[in-house]
C-alpha cells in the first residue's frame, strides 16, 4: 500500500510512513464485515448441528435379533425389502430407496432411484440419474455427480464413471485419479487394471501407468495375486510382475489363472479342428484334454491330469474326470478330499468346510471336507447363488417351499416359504404369498408376529 501522505510505497500493516512518518488511518471496515459474515457462517453451522441432531433418528441396536411387533408392521409399508447390513436394510416404495433399522423405523426416507446396501458406513445411491453416497444417518457423503461407482469398504480408491470416462475418487468423492480411462478396476496389490482403446494395462495408487495398455485380456479382471498377473496377447497368455517385465512367457496352454499357494494351471490336448480338402470340409481330431498344475517359475508342478483343474482356493482346487466330466475337489499336495462323482462342485466354500454340490437327478447337498463325508443329503434345491453357510444356517428348498437347514441337515426353519435368501446380522429375507418380510434364527418371522 502506500502512504496517504507522502505518496511513497509502505508495507501493508505500517501504523506509521517510514518516509515521512506521519499515522496512517487504518480501515476496519473490511475487518468487520469478515468478522460479520463469519458470526453468520458459525450461527448456521450451529443451526444445522441442532437441526440435525433433533431430526435424526436414533439407529435400534444392531445386535438385536429377534423380530418384533414394530418390525412386523413397518415391513407392511413396503413394495420390497432387504437384508441387514450394518444395522439398517435396503427398503423400497413405489420405486424409491430408502432404510430401516431393526425396530422397523425409517431412518433414512424412500427418496433415491436406487441404492446399495450399507459398506464400511457409507451406502451408494442413485439421484436423477447419478450416483452418490451417503453415511447411515442420510448425509451427503459423496456427491451425486458419477454415473457409477464401485464402491468397496476394504480398498482406499473406487473406481467411479464421469462423463463417459472412468478414474477414481477417495472416500469423500474427490477425484483421486483423473477421469481418464474407457473402464477401470478394483486395486489389487497395489495395481489396479485399467483400459484405453480396448486394450489393458495397470496403475499404481499414485495414478502412474506402470504397465502400457497394450494387452488383450486378463483372468476375469481379478488382477495381480501373488505379484503377478496373467495376461493374454493375441492368442496366447503370459505373466508379468508388478512393473510389466514378463516373469512367465506367453506360450500356448497358459490358462492366466491367477496364482494361489504358488501355482496356477496350464493345459494341453482337447479339440483341434484343421481343413481337410480345397473345399473347406472340416475334420474335428481330439485328443486328450489334460490340465496340470505350475509353478511361478513356469514349470510344471504335478502330474498331467485327465480332465480340469480349475481355481485354487486354501490348497484345494476342483477337478474333473476326463472321462465322465464328474468333478471333485483335490489338494494341491495330491489328496483327493472330495471323489469326483458329482455334476458340480462350487469354487467357494464355507470357512467351516461346507462345500456345495450338486447331482442333476437328485439336487444340491453339502460335502463336509474336515468330516470327509456329505452331511446335507444332495436332496433339495438351492435358494440363492452363495452356495455356503451363512451365521450357521443355509436356504434350502424341497417340494417347491423354501426353509432353513444346519450343517446336520436338521431343519431349523421350516419349509413354509415361496422363497428365500440367506442369513445377514440375525434376519433372512423371505417370500409368502407374493410379500417379503423377515425370519429370524428362532423361526418367528414377521408374517405371524403377535
Amino acid at each position: 500500500m502506500y502512504c496517504k501522505h507522502c505518496g511513497k510505497p509502505i508495507d501493508d500493516h505500517s501504523v506509521f510512513c517510514p518516509h515521512c512518518g506521519k499515522r496512517q488511518k487504518k480501515n476496519h471496515s473490511g475487518r468487520i464485515i469478515g468478522i460479520i459474515c463469519a458470526s453468520i457462517v458459525s450461527m448456521a453451522i450451529i443451526a444445522y448441528g441442532i437441526w440435525t441432531f433433533q431430526n435424526h433418528k436414533e439407529i435400534a441396536d444392531i445386535t438385536i435379533d429377534k423380530v418384533s411387533k414394530e418390525l412386523a408392521e413397518s415391513t407392511k409399508k413396503y413394495d420390497r425389502i432387504y437384508s441387514f447390513h450394518e444395522g439398517l436394510a435396503r427398503v423400497s416404495k413405489d420405486n424409491k430407496y430408502g432404510f430401516i433399522d431393526k425396530k422397523g423405523q425409517e431412518i433414512i426416507s424412500c427418496n433415491y432411484d436406487d441404492a446399495d446396501d450399507f459398506d464400511g458406513g457409507i451406502a451408494i445411491i442413485k439421484i436423477s440419474g447419478k450416483k452418490g453416497g451417503i453415511d447411515l444417518h442420510g448425509n451427503i457423503v459423496i456427491p451425486a455427480k458419477f454415473n457409477a461407482i464401485h464402491w468397496n469398504s476394504k480398498d482406499s480408491l473406487h473406481p467411479a464413471k464421469k462423463d463417459e470416462k472412468w478414474g477414481y475418487i477417495n472416500r469423500q468423492g474427490k477425484t483421486a485419479i483423473s477421469f481418464e480411462y474407457d473402464d477401470c478396476n478394483r486395486f489389487q496389490e497395489g495395481r489396479a487394471e485399467v483400459s484405453q482403446n480396448g486394450k489393458i494395462g495397470f496403475i499404481d495408487e499414485s495414478g502412474n501407468l506402470v504397465i502400457p495398455c497394450q494387452y488383450d485380456e486378463t483372468y476375469d479382471h481379478r488382477g495381480f495375486s501373488e505379484g503377478v498377473v496373467g495376461v493374454r496377447n493375441d492368442k496366447q497368455w503370459g505373466y508379468l510382475d508388478k512393473y510389466g517385465n514378463i516373469v512367465i512367457p506367453f506360450q500356448d496352454g497358459l490358462t492366466g489363472m491367477p496364482f494361489c499357494c504358488g501355482l496356477s494351471t496350464i493345459k494341453r490336448g482337447g479339440l483341434i479342428s484343421y481343413r481337410i480338402s480345397v473345399e473347406g470340409h472340416k475334420n474335428i481330431k481330439k485328443e486328450p484334454f489334460e490340465m496340470a498344475l505350475i509353478n511361478k517359475q513356469g514349470n510344471l508342478a504335478s502330474e498331467w491330469h485327465h480332465g480340469t483343474l480349475s481355481e485354487i482356493r486354501d490348497t484345494y482346487f476342483r477337478f474333473t474326470n476326463g472321462e465322465n466330466g464328474k468333478e471333485g475337489l483335490q489338494s494341491i499336495y495330491g489328496q483327493i478330499v472330495i471323489p469326483n462323482e458329482y455334476d458340480l462342485i462350487a469354487n467357494g466354500f464355507s470357512d467351516d468346510g461346507l462345500v456345495y454340490v450338486r447331482q442333476h437327478d437328485e439336487g444340491v447337498g453339502f460335502y463336509d471336507i474336515y468330516k470327509g463325508k456329505l452331511v446335507i443329503p444332495c436332496a433339495y434345491d438351492n435358494c440363492t447363488y452363495e452356495f455356503k453357510l451363512c451365521e450357521g444356517l443355509v436356504p434350502l428348498k424341497k417340494d417347491g417351499k423354501a426353509g432353513f437347514v444346519n450343517a446336520d441337515n436338521r431343519i431349523i426353519i421350516p419349509f413354509v416359504y415361496d422363497d428365500a435368501c440367506d442369513f445377514s446380522e440375525g434376519f433372512a429375507v423371505v417370500e409368502r404369498y407374493g410379500e417379503y418380510g423377515y425370519v429370524d434364527r428362532y423361526g418367528n418371522d414377521t408374517f405371524n408376529v403377535q
